[in-house]
C-alpha cells in the first residue's frame, strides 16, 4: 500500500533535495498552526523552524507508526516545553492542573488558529500556565489531554495513535482530568487575573 509520508521521508534520506523542499512546503504551516496555539508569533516562528531542523537530523528514526505529522508534532511539543522551561527562568509562573475548566482552557488554546498579535500578547501568560501544566502531568496524562481538547481526536484515534484500547484512553482521560484539575484549582486566582486583565479586578 502507497505511504506518501514513507515515500517522502525515503527520499529525504536518500538526499533529494526536491523532498527537502516538498517536506518544507507540506509541514512548516501545519507545524506552525500547531505552534500557534500554544506560543505567541514570534517564538511559534522559532519553534517551528528548530522542529523541521530536528526532524530533518532524526529524519532516519521515523519508522511510520504514526502520520510524519504527528511524529513533527511530539517533537514540537518537546520543543514547547522547553521554551516555556527557558521563559520561567525568568518568570515566576506556578506549574499547575484543572477540571471541567480542563476543557474549556484546553479547547479555548486550539479554537484561536488565527489571533491578532495584541489577543495573543493578553493570552500568552494564561498560555504558558496551561501549556506548563500539561508538560508537567504524569505518564501520558499531558498528552492525552492535548490529543482530546486541543487537536480534536476521538478516544478511539488516540487509542490507535498510543495502542491501547478505548476503554484505557477514557479511564486515562478521567485521571487526567482530575490531575489537571488539582493543579488548576490552585493557582485559579491566578489564572482569573490573567484572564480579565489589569483593572478589571473587585473595587472592594
Amino acid at each position: 500500500m502507497h505511504d506518501p509520508d514513507k515515500e517522502l521521508v525515503k527520499s529525504m534520506v536518500a538526499g533529494r533535495d526536491r523532498a527537502f523542499r516538498t517536506f518544507f512546503d507540506q509541514f512548516f504551516p501545519r507545524v506552525y498552526r500547531f505552534c500557534i496555539r500554544r506560543l505567541d508569533d514570534a517564538a511559534a516562528e522559532e519553534v517551528t523552524q528548530a522542529v523541521l531542523v530536528i526532524a530533518i537530523r532524526r529524519i532516519e528514526t521515523y519508522r511510520g507508526e504514526a502520520s510524519l505529522f504527528t511524529w513533527l508534532c511530539q517533537i514540537a511539543r518537546h520543543e514547547i516545553a522547553a521554551h516555556y522551561r527557558r521563559a520561567a527562568r525568568h518568570r515566576d509562573v506556578v506549574p499547575i492542573d484543572e477540571d471541567d475548566g480542563v476543557r474549556s482552557e484546553l479547547e479555548s488554546l486550539a479554537a484561536e488558529p488565527e489571533l491578532t498579535p495584541e489577543r495573543l500578547a493578553h493570552r500568552g501568560q494564561v498560555q504558558e500556565v496551561v501549556q506548563l501544566i500539561l508538560d508537567h502531568l504524569p505518564g501520558d496524562y499531558g498528552r492525552v489531554l492535548e490529543l482530546k481538547y486541543m487537536e480534536g481526536y476521538s478516544v478511539d484515534e488516540i487509542a490507535a495513535q498510543l495502542s491501547t484500547t478505548p476503554i484505557a484512553i477514557q479511564s486515562m482521560l478521567a485521571r487526567a482530568r482530575s490531575a489537571f484539575r488539582r493543579q488548576y484549582a490552585a493557582v485559579a486566582d491566578e489564572i482569573a487575573d490573567m484572564v480579565s486583565g489589569p483593572g478589571t479586578g473587585s473595587t472592594e
